[in-house]
């Protein structure tokens, strides 16, 4: 849903989607185990359209996460 938001040009409601996913997958499957590869790439979507919306400080803590989780 966030890559058709922001296809069409909603940044703000492809961001919302975007931290939807963050969330949930931050609490992992129903054993806990979080895909910190998938999560990684959710977070650096989410610096990417924080970025287009000109907030690059609010995309850097997505940044620093992500590459926590799965660095470059």
């Amino acid at each position: 849903m966030a890559f058709c938001h922001t296809a069409l040009g909603d940044l703000l409601q492809g961001l919302s989607q975007i931290e939807s996913a963050i969330a949930e997958s931050r609490l992992g499957d129903i054993h806990g185990r979080i895909d910190k590869p998938s999560l990684a790439n959710s977070l650096r979507s989410a610096a990417i359209l924080l970025r287009r919306l000109n907030r690059p400080a609010d995309a850097e803590p997505y940044d620093l996460e992500a590459n926590e989780l799965d660095p470059p």
